[in-house]
């Protein structure tokens, strides 16, 4: 009888170990992931205090490099229209209303080749040094060190705690409303999902640029303001940021021109059609 109970203790210790080693190699890969998804978003979100040189090296990159999540929802999209959980209207039309409302693929068409005669266009005006402004963010690994030197040196870059979604939807408004064009406000909120996902991936980017709108510090210093009157300019605060670039796109053409404004931020004609895809997909969602 003891022999039978001591051989069921060891078969249940057995089994016990081998559950324990299976459930740990299923998911261990997720606990990683999710330790350097927090490592990299928490990397910024500090208190104000800490100097620049917390956040990066002049030799180099010392945070991740900034990288989209396809499969991450966007935070501004339920605030926007809480009866959607999906950021592309017309790749998720749930009504026949709302198809209905979709324009007609001819008419896809037409505006995107419109957009990019203006595009080539605008490359042009670029070569020819039309643009006086330099760009507010893009730019090639070549200069990240130099960029480094200004965050240390001569702009306030100092990590902020990041604000919620609904401040962010506000600063986006209120900074439109600010500079002229506050029925485009869309526009704006485009901008800061590509460079930084509304604040979850604050730089710096392979060029060096930081902060929500990911300003190149060598941009900031000339065009960034105090946007919430604390005294400081701070390239990593998105109360400075985003007005700060509303401030630019106007002074960069908007809301007359705001092709060239959007190519103005970054010299690309990508990233043209990629604000205006998303910008659409938000005043689509507002109008619903």
């Amino acid at each position: 009888m003891e022999h039978r109970v001591r051989s069921a203790t060891r078969i249940s210790l057995a089994v016990f170990a081998l559950t324990s080693l299976l459930l740990a190699a299923f998911w261990s890969p997720v606990g990683a992931e999710t330790q350097g998804e927090n490592a990299a978003h928490d990397q910024y979100a500090g208190e104000t205090g800490s100097p620049a040189a917390s956040l990066t090296s002049e030799n180099g990159p010392a945070a991740h490099p900034r990288r989209e999540h396809p499969h991450r929802k966007d935070p501004l999209t339920h605030l926007i229209n809480h009866r959607t959980n999906h950021l592309s209207l017309a790749e998720n039309a749930g009504t026949n209303a709302a198809s209905a409302r979709q324009p007609s693929k001819e008419k896809i068409e037409a505006k995107k080749r419109h957009i990019r005669r203006v595009i080539v266009r605008l490359r042009k005006e670029a070569r020819a040094g039309r643009f006086t402004a330099p760009p507010a963010t893009g730019g090639t690994p070549r200069g990240f060190a130099r960029q480094m030197r200004i965050a240390h040196h001569q702009i306030a870059a100092y990590p902020v705690r990041n604000l919620p979604p609904r401040a962010y939807l506000h600063l986006y408004k209120k900074a439109a409303r600010e500079y002229g064009f506050g029925r485009d406000w869309y526009i704006l909120a485009a901008i800061g999902k590509i460079e930084s996902d509304h604040g979850r991936n604050m730089g710096p980017s392979s060029a060096g640029a930081l902060g929500p709108m990911q300003f190149l510090p060598s941009t900031w210093r000339l065009y960034g303001i105090d946007g919430n009157h604390d005294g400081v300019a701070n390239i990593m605060d998105p109360r400075d940021a985003i007005p700060s670039a509303a401030r630019y796109l106007r002074l960069n053409g908007a809301p007359r021109h705001w092709y060239r404004a959007i190519y103005a931020y970054n010299h690309a004609g990508w990233y043209v059609e990629k604000v205006l895809t998303v910008a659409h997909h938000y005043r689509e969602l507002s109008e619903r």
